[in-house]
């Protein structure tokens, strides 16, 4: 069935507003998957805040110019394409695709983006091993707090060096 004009504008405002709040977006080929199998992949994908969506490659391509995404272009829009969006987390999309392709092979990665690059499907691995967000916050408070403790044992050192002075002055009278 064929779409009209007005909601083949919609599907591309809607694609293009999930993009612009995107943070990574991910292009997958699921010839070969079943309808059950992509629900189960939908469900999952839902508890992640992740978004997926299966649109036709030319308004795709409509739709993720001015977004980060811009550089999925006509090369990598062929055939069926399902689109993943990540908001929060540029690892979650990542880690979903990498757990459902164990059971189910026949998914394949055609393109990942991160920022505004994009990745090639072999870097798959590496964006699903990127911290979440609170796992990075956790580990740049501890280098912070580390670095501050280490300033103020160098503040404090020449007081303490000093005091250390006077006591074996003291001691040896």
């Amino acid at each position: 069935m064929s779409l009209s004009f007005q909601e083949k504008e919609k599907v591309v405002m809607f694609v293009s507003q999930v993009a612009g709040k995107s943070v990574a977006s991910l292009l997958l080929d699921h010839s070969g998957i079943t309808a059950n199998e992509m629900n189960e992949f939908r469900k999952t994908a839902v508890s992640l805040r992740t978004q997926m969506r299966v649109v036709k490659n030319s308004l795709a391509q409509r739709a993720l110019q001015n977004t980060p995404f811009s550089c999925f272009d006509a090369t990598l829009l062929k055939g069926p394409t399902l689109m993943i969006f990540s908001e929060d987390d540029p690892g979650a999309s990542a880690r979903l695709v990498l757990s459902f392709m164990k059971e189910h092979p026949k998914l394949t990665v055609k393109a990942i983006s991160v920022g505004g690059k994009c990745l090639a499907p072999a870097d798959l691995k590496m964006v699903s091993e990127l911290p979440t967000q609170r796992q990075a916050m956790a580990f740049l408070m501890s280098v912070l707090k580390g670095s501050i403790v280490q300033f103020v044992r160098t503040l404090k050192e020449p007081y303490a060096g000093f005091v250390r002075v006077l006591s074996s002055i003291g001691q040896s009278k």
